[in-house]
């Protein structure tokens, strides 16, 4: 009778021990890679500002503009056709409809998949930071990334949101914890 109860106790505390001893790994290994980061920044933002005045960035500028005008014209053409609709024929307003959707479409497209392979890619790094002996990189995920913006100098945190899946040792129960750690650090960007 007193065995089971002992064997039981025994195994919860070995979880307890594990969950804590991955917590504290994940905590690790997130802060210390949104303080190398925040650290490297700096060097990334004077590269950044000597490409930005440089005079292929100029023209890349003026092209981006141009985009930018012919988007804006684009925008108020959808409008003016919105205005007129009653006028304009069934097949010209379901073209001009399907292009509102696909332009707004792409950009979220594009946002997904860009913030996909920025957290696929801190995945990696975050990972060269983990305690090999404490976690194991294939149950790692980053989830969330937010890097300062170097244009405007907004926001000028790091912020690193990671997440690890424990499976449980208990026998007879195949229960996985996610535990969820996230690193804020402030970017230094030199004085400014």
């Amino acid at each position: 009778m007193v065995l089971p109860l002992f064997l039981a106790f025994t195994l919860a505390m070995i979880s307890m021990v594990m969950l804590t001893m991955t917590e504290t790994a994940l905590d690790s290994a997130v802060t210390q890679t949104a303080e190398q980061i925040a650290a490297y920044l700096y060097p990334a933002q004077i590269l950044f500002t000597q490409i930005e005045q440089s005079k292929t960035v100029q023209s890349v500028e003026k092209i981006i503009q141009a985009i930018r005008d012919a988007r804006s014209k684009l925008i108020s053409g959808e409008q003016t056709a919105q205005q007129y609709e009653q006028w304009i024929p069934e097949p010209v307003l379901e073209v001009l409809e399907s292009e509102i959707n696909i332009r707004t479409n792409a950009e979220t497209i594009i946002t997904q998949a860009v913030q996909e392979q920025l957290n696929k890619l801190l995945t990696k790094i975050v990972a060269l930071y983990m305690n090999p002996y404490v976690l194991s990189p294939k149950h790692l995920k980053v989830v969330d990334v937010v890097l300062p913006n170097l244009i405007s100098k907004q926001q000028m945190y790091v912020k690193i949101t990671a997440e690890y899946v424990v499976k449980l040792p208990l026998p007879f129960i195949h229960k996985e914890i996610r535990i969820t750690k996230t690193a804020l650090q402030r970017a230094w960007l030199g004085a400014y």
